[in-house]
């Protein structure tokens, strides 16, 4: 559960000079990462006069502006969130008088703050996102993708993360949205071998989460793990003695799923899977150079939070049971792209969160994503490339010391 106080006042409230009170104002959150919102209300600590209202839809908050209140004030509101953590991605402004307004809360551009719509009783339905529409609208945007190696360069790798997100996130899974893509036309069947049956959306949700338990503990554990700090003792550290006996039919069957989308959209025209393809769909996707902005302005293609050291621990994990496989390699590239991805969405000072929290798709810095270019993301690749399992445990342990705080 993480309890983060929202500064979307400083950010996005600069483009209303003034608003007309008493007023509603409905705070949108990305439903991508699942339902955010457990809890919501002003800190206790403030003299703030606003009142945070349940709304119909659980990745929306309803504030009430009375009398006296403003928008600054928004930055009083605390919200408690399992999960990821909740991603704003825009403010409804609905006053008692006057013209609605929508202001963008990540605008690539200051003139795209905000946008007025017509007066009127009710704010526009398209205006609020819900797990359904987003979705949709990655689903419409995707298209047909029967043929991934005809597909242009970037928009290959967008249609891998988007198909990724639809085909795993229990909060999509569901949707409309993603059996169009997914499941109804099968684009990818997943056949478990051993346990000899096809995976539907149940059970990759609920096998999905089990693995991303598993994955919790490895990286809690990972930058205390003695053995990969000073090599004194494989003892020491349970992870290091994680081959063969650790991996259970969970785990494989989520590693099965992952070959086959990754084979899906990243193998040529002779049958082969294009490793370094893959390594460069991490690199761009880490750096935030994948970022794809939906009509509703909520943002997709970019990693969601802290979470991205998880593509890491997998890759150890399944190359770790899986030797002389291509994970070695895939290992490389998501261990590898950790230290991007903590330079491009480096946390910024924010009350109220800790650990891998503190990473969040708001942070994205695009003169830190303009800082890689081509000469510094090849520095980085060969100071990795020969790097075995035992080395890139270190380097993730390393990763994983200077993204969590003492």
């Amino acid at each position: 559960m993480y309890r983060i106080r929202q500064h979307c006042a400083h950010a996005c409230t600069d483009a209303v000079k003034s608003v007309s009170v008493p007023a509603t104002v409905f705070l949108v959150y990305n439903p991508s990462s699942g339902p955010p919102i457990k809890s919501a209300g002003p800190d206790p600590k403030s003299k703030s006069k606003i009142k945070v209202v349940d709304s119909e839809a659980e990745n929306i908050l309803r504030v009430e502006l009375p009398k006296g209140a403003g928008l600054k004030d928004l930055k009083d509101v605390v919200v408690e969130s399992a999960g990821e953590p909740a991603e704003l991605v825009k403010i409804v402004l609905q006053p008692a008088r006057g013209a609605i307004q929508v202001i963008d809360a990540a605008p690539v551009h200051p003139t795209e703050m905000g946008a007025m719509l017509p007066s009127d009783a009710k704010v526009p339905r398209e205006e609020f996102i819900t797990a359904e529409s987003y979705a949709g609208e990655l689903a419409d945007w995707m298209g047909k993708i029967n043929d991934p190696p005809s597909l242009a360069r970037t928009r290959r790798m967008q249609t891998f993360f988007s198909y990724l997100d639809l085909a795993t996130l229990a909060s999509l899974a569901c949707t409309k949205g993603a059996r169009r893509i997914v499941y109804d036309e099968s684009r990818i069947v997943y056949k478990d071998k051993s346990a000899r049956f096809e995976s539907g959306v149940e059970d990759i949700s609920a096998m999905v989460s089990q693995v991303m338990a598993t994955l919790t503990q490895r990286v809690m554990h990972r930058p205390q793990c003695q053995h990969y700090i000073t090599n004194v003792t494989r003892a020491e550290c349970p992870l290091a003695n994680s081959s063969g006996t650790s991996m259970f039919g969970v785990e494989r069957a989520i590693i099965n799923l992952f070959d086959a989308i990754l084979a899906h959209f990243f193998t040529n025209d002779k049958g082969r899977v294009e490793l370094g393809l893959i390594e460069e769909a991490f690199e761009l996707f880490s750096n935030g150079e994948l970022r794809l902005k939906l009509p509703s302005l909520a943002w997709a293609c970019q990693p969601s939070s802290g979470f991205y050291y998880y593509f890491g621990e997998f890759a150890l994990l399944a190359a770790t049971n899986l030797p002389n496989s291509h994970w070695l390699e895939i290992a490389r590239a998501m261990v590898r792209t950790q230290e991007i991805f903590a330079s491009t969405y480096a946390p910024r000072s924010v009350h109220g969160r800790a650990g891998l929290d503190r990473f969040a798709p708001g942070n994205y810095d695009p003169n830190a994503a303009n800082a890689w270019n081509i000469r510094k993301k090849h520095q980085l690749r060969e100071h990795y490339d020969n790097g075995g399992l035992l080395e890139l445990s270190r380097a993730a342990a390393k990763n994983l010391r200077s993204a969590l705080p003492e």
